[in-house]
């Protein structure tokens, strides 16, 4: 006899021009991003992070990162940008001993790329997320292992699997030293 995970909702208040992107534990939390696109497609766009005790409580925002617009006007047509844009996934970092770690997220935006790191889960350094190499996407997708942070860079194209495969879309990239 198999048993039905019964999951109960808690709401996350956004306005119907955001969408919940990223769910991460970390510590005794549960941390949200949810990206919010502007008003209108030329207007910018910002990403909230939020957490949540994970024994329950309310979601409360902890930062914002600017999002560039989702379109730009080129003479009379308004042109879709292919990066996708905001943050898609989370990982924490160990720590020898043990400890917490730090809480990584990539965030890809078009007017400036960047890493956030937290070391509570409410307050967030941000670091430069620059492209790995040229003519490639900033990381979009970290994670961590043996001491080492592995890399995927993020799509510049609007259907990545439309065209035919280019060998950077294989490629995963390594940072030795994660903390710094």
């Amino acid at each position: 006899m198999s048993s039905q995970a019964t999951f109960a909702p808690l709401p996350v208040e956004r306005p119907s021009n955001a969408a919940l992107k990223v769910l991460a534990p970390y510590r005794d939390m549960v941390v949200a991003g949810v990206v919010e696109s502007g008003e209108a497609p030329e207007s910018p766009g910002v990403q909230r992070f939020l957490v949540a005790p994970a024994t329950g409580g309310e979601w409360r925002e902890t930062h914002r990162v600017p999002l560039a617009p989702t379109h730009v006007r080129q003479g009379d047509r308004l042109l879709r940008l292919t990066l996708a844009q905001g943050a898609q996934m989370a990982t924490v970092t160990r720590v020898p001993g043990g400890g917490a770690g730090s809480l990584l997220i990539p965030v890809v935006s078009a007017v400036g790329s960047r890493i956030l790191r937290s070391s509570d889960g409410e307050t967030f350094d941000e670091m430069p997320n620059p492209s790995p190499a040229q003519g490639l996407g900033p990381i979009g997708q970290v994670v961590a292992a043996g001491g080492r942070m592995f890399g995927l860079c993020a799509s510049t194209r609007a259907k990545p699997f439309a065209a035919a495969a280019r060998p950077e879309d294989g490629m995963v990239f390594v940072c030795d030293d994660p903390a710094n």
